[in-house]
């Protein structure tokens, strides 16, 4: 009986959904097995469900832009599996399969990836929006949501479509999580007197993010705040601050 479960067992993984489908999966066998185990039976169960545990702990991504071999891999696997992140889509809102790590993270999607990081309910939040672009955009529930929380960098009436910076990430990722930023200097040079020193500062100390470094891997002392700030690298942010 058990040699016929493994076929429904594998078209089981096969259907399930990426990381938490599995772990539904696996319940079940160890279930079904335990009701099944016939002392006869050549097959060694116990194995079986090790080798499937050990898979289990593997990360998942279906994402093909995101190779397991590359740096941001674990990072992106990990808010995927959250559902704070997501691919892109085409026009009839089918997945395409692709990531973009690459690409710049807009100042709408790193709303996004904040708010979902910080289990926000976008429900819960105002439904009307103050910020004229924002009444039509797909990110309204988040936008809603900041500026009801007085989110700093509404106050500037952003473009939700550009790049964000990497000062900007990091601060919109303190208010999401309504993180109490306290006065602080930061050690890099080409931070000081910024508008978002002090968060770079914090974000420094809790090592969600770390300076320049040069050819040989030494410290430069800069930060480079006001450069842009990439998807993959949005999403080490997220999963260092959660």
């Amino acid at each position: 009986m058990c040699r016929l479960l493994l076929p429904l067992i594998l078209l089981g993984l096969l259907l399930a959904p990426p990381v938490f489908g599995f772990f539904e999966v696996l319940d079940d066998l160890q279930q079904e097995l335990s009701e099944e185990e016939s002392t006869d039976d050549p097959l060694n169960l116990d194995d079986l469900i090790q080798d499937l545990e050990e898979t289990a702990q593997q990360p998942v991504t279906s994402f093909t832009d995101v190779p397991q071999s590359a740096w941001f891999f674990n990072a992106v696997t990990m808010v995927a599996a959250r559902g704070i992140v997501s691919g892109y889509k085409d026009a009839n809102g089918n997945p395409m399969g692709i990531f973009g790590p690459g690409n710049p993270v807009t100042i709408a999607e790193i709303l996004k990836m904040a708010y979902e990081a910080a289990g926000v309910m976008t429900a819960t939040c105002k439904q009307s929006v103050n910020l004229p672009q924002a009444a039509a955009h797909w990110a309204r529930p988040y936008v809603a949501c900041a500026e009801e929380g007085g989110m700093r960098i509404l106050h500037l009436q952003p473009d939700l479509n550009r790049g964000a910076t990497r000062a900007e990430v990091i601060s919109i990722v303190h208010d999401a999580f309504r993180v109490q930023v306290p006065a602080g200097r930061s050690t890099f040079t080409d931070t000081v007197n910024h508008p978002y020193e002090a968060d770079i500062a914090l974000a420094a100390t809790n090592s969600v993010v770390s300076g320049d470094k040069s050819a040989d891997g030494r410290p430069t002392g800069t930060f480079r705040p006001d450069d842009g700030v990439n998807r993959a690298e949005a999403a080490q942010i997220i999963a260092k601050s959660l």
